[in-house]
């Protein structure tokens, strides 16, 4: 259906792999697409495939290029460090025992330090994370 829906559309165009966009109320534009396993793809694939807005910005350049996965490297282990530390978080804040609880405290805090120096997360937030659980472990031993 899709090929044949491909076909169509290209060969009223005279240029099979382009596809006329709505942009605006009144605009069109051309789209042009290359789909190389096209035999299962169901017509919401190829709608996905068309919408997505990260193989519309593509970067010319060898230092912006470096640059795009150097940010994404980045992007996703300020991910793992951040989801590590709100674990830690969740876990010292179920934790109902002072002594567990404040053996756990450093260890958290030091998380949390990291992911500020690091600038994931800003250093008044690390403070306000680590005041919050202080009371919390302090409030245990009563």
């Amino acid at each position: 259906m899709i090929l044949e829906l491909l076909a169509n559309i290209g060969h009223k165009l005279n240029n099979p792999g382009v596809l006329l966009v709505k942009v605006g109320a009144k605009t069109m534009r051309e789209k042009s697409f290359f789909l190389k396993n096209t035999k299962n793809l169901s017509f919401l694939d190829f709608c996905a495939y068309l919408c997505d807005p990260k193989k519309e910005e593509m970067a010319n350049h060898a230092a912006t290029k470096k640059d795009v996965r150097q940010s994404a490297k980045r992007n996703e282990r300020n991910r793992y460090y951040g989801k590590t530390t709100r674990n830690a978080i969740r876990d010292l804040r179920a934790t109902t025992e002072h002594k567990a609880a404040t053996d756990q405290l450093p260890e958290v805090s030091s998380m949390i330090d990291k992911l500020a120096r690091r600038g994931t997360i800003h250093k008044n937030k690390a403070a306000n994370l680590k005041r919050k659980m202080a009371l919390k472990v302090n409030a245990l031993k009563k």
